[in-house]
């Protein structure tokens, strides 16, 4: 496996094919000690077709224009070594700006609420045999104990719980509980939670770890977290690090001799800070810069300085580099002047980053406030449009349903009845009026479609099934035609459509069943795909 944000200089710089760059990797004694790969071990691998390539972080590569030449480069290694399989991760993103030609694309999707309970039950069995060095029956009801205690705690914080479905979050969310035996109300306390935690337990050794508390060891990560952020790096060599921490240590009365060790006592104690290679430093996760960052611009003061372009400069990063350091920042100072500054560039991304700002902000303006609001009425809301295949074990979380499977969100419609077809200017999407006749099965609905398209229908030949957020978009949170949960605009005889979202049962070798909506009960189930269900086409 290779992280490519390390090997940015081997491709952009000196374009070195994929069996030198691993050849080189795998030699460094540093990091693999004792492992020495005979000449062109893995050049031989590769042509035979041996090797699993994996490829870690493409979204990593801060600079657009080098992430682009990695990805091409990556192209050019699959080509080289057909025989070998590769596996490329990425944030969506970072991938989508530069897809790959050949790739199969997975996405990797949030734990189901039943993933949840069984990774916190086994996550504390597993702290708790290894804090006791013995496996009774003791020790297994403690970790039960726990769990459940952490379970409950959660239930009765639900901003939290959609932190849980990623599992990186859930193992700090299990840390906090297990040392804190509390959780935080709000997102921004729970990573202060986080930090105070892991720095808390940095155990007390010689030299500066004698000296400095755990409010000290902030006030030295948050100004190299900001520089970090600054040069748009996860990574920073040991000097430049080094450079930044060293009159904030000075002045805490560290000696000058012992700045170099603060590094190294971080990581072995706390792990905060982690050495990705001889003399290369990054925090253990993204998270924590972009926390440490904010944090340091609260406690400075110096952001309440800045003007309305400076707070622009940020928002409209390409790459929205800034984005989560903004929000974390708001939900700590008053909010008004970088809301106002979202407002003022009146585009999509940056209303859709003033409502995000707005839900998390520590203050802000009233009458401002209600300007998002009305701002955030007039964007068109992006729906997903690539079919997706979804279990029932998570396909509440994935389509954001409650317990009674209807949506934990309804969105604001803003209809245009153009006479066959209904236009909603909230997501840009078109819609049949009113859809088939009768109910059809799967296949007969897709048979529908082409028919649809084939006639041209409404002038359109590029008319499809929905997907499930698509349908759930049509949903009214009570009756408002007759019986119906959708808008009187629509026909009232397509109670229930399918969409083109297919359900898999665990074991089952294809999907034998589809998601549906049911506008009667205003929620969403599945049928199997010989059954019969109503469609109604839609086009973006």
């Amino acid at each position: 496996m290779l992280f490519l944000r390390e090997q940015v200089n081997a491709i952009v710089e000196k374009s070195l094919p994929l069996a030198e760059i691993a050849q080189q990797h795998f030699a460094d004694q540093n990091r693999y000690p004792g492992l020495t790969p005979p000449p062109y071990w893995f050049a031989r691998q590769l042509r035979t077709g041996r090797c699993l390539v994996l490829l870690d972080g493409l979204d990593e590569v801060v600079d657009a224009g080098q992430r682009q030449v990695i990805a091409t480069w990556v192209e050019r290694q699959i080509r080289h070594y057909p025989r070998c399989r590769f596996l490329l991760t990425a944030r969506p993103q970072g991938y989508r700006d530069n897809p790959l030609a050949p790739a199969q694309v997975l996405e990797v999707l949030p734990f189901a609420q039943t993933q949840v309970e069984q990774f916190i039950q086994n996550w504390y069995v597993a702290k708790k045999l290894n804090e006791y060095g013995k496996d009774d029956r003791g020790v297994r009801q403690e970790a039960k104990r726990d769990a459940h205690d952490l379970l409950h705690r959660l239930e009765e914080r639900p901003h939290l719980q959609a932190l849980t479905v990623n599992p990186l979050l859930l193992t700090m969310i299990a840390n906090v509980h297990n040392y804190r035996g509390v959780l935080p109300e709000k997102r921004v306390n729970f990573y202060h939670e986080i930090c105070e935690v892991f720095l808390g337990q940095w155990r007390q050794a010689k030299g500066i770890s004698d000296r400095l508390d755990v409010r000290q060891k902030r006030e030295v990560l948050q100004p190299l977290a900001e520089e970090m952020m600054a040069c748009k790096t996860r990574a920073i060599a040991a000097p430049d690090a080094l450079a930044v921490i060293a009159p904030h240590l000075i002045q805490m009365g560290v000696a000058e001799r012992d700045v170099p060790a603060f590094l190294d006592d971080i990581q072995a104690s706390s792990g905060l800070l982690v050495e990705q290679e001889a003399g290369v430093w990054s925090f253990a996760h993204l998270t924590f810069q972009e926390y440490l960052c904010a944090a340091y611009w609260k406690e400075t003061g110096q952001a309440d300085q800045w003007s309305s372009a400076d707070w622009q400069t940020l928002i409209e990063d390409k790459d929205n580099w800034w984005h989560e350091t903004l929000r974390l920042y708001a939900a700590q100072r008053d909010a008004t002047p970088l809301v106002n500054a979202c407002l003022q560039l009146r585009t999509d991304a940056a209303v859709k980053l003033a409502n995000d700002i707005a839900a998390e902000a520590l203050k802000l303006d009233s009458d401002l406030r209600e300007r998002v609001t009305s701002s955030l009425q007039q964007v068109i809301i992006r729906l997903r449009r690539e079919p997706l295949t979804v279990s029932t074990e998570e396909f509440k979380t994935v389509f954001g349903l409650d317990d009674n499977r209807r949506p934990l969100q309804y969105l604001q419609n803003d209809y245009e009845d153009r006479g066959e077809v209904v236009l909603d200017r909230a997501t840009g999407l078109l819609w049949q009026k009113s859809g088939s006749n009768d109910s059809l099965t799967y296949q007969d609905a897709e048979k529908y479609i082409d028919t649809l398209n084939k006639k041209r229908f409404a002038g359109y030949d590029d008319w499809r099934l929905p997907t499930i957020p698509e349908l759930m978009s049509l949903l009214e949170p009570t009756e408002k035609h007759g019986d119906l949960y959708i808008d009187p605009v629509f026909d009232k005889r397509q109670r229930w459509c399918w969409s083109m979202d297919k359900m898999q049962r665990k074991g089952e070798g294809s999907a034998e069943s589809a998601w549906s909506v049911y506008f009667d009960s205003g929620s969403v189930g599945w049928y199997y795909l010989s059954n019969d269900n109503y469609v109604r086409g839609v086009r973006s």
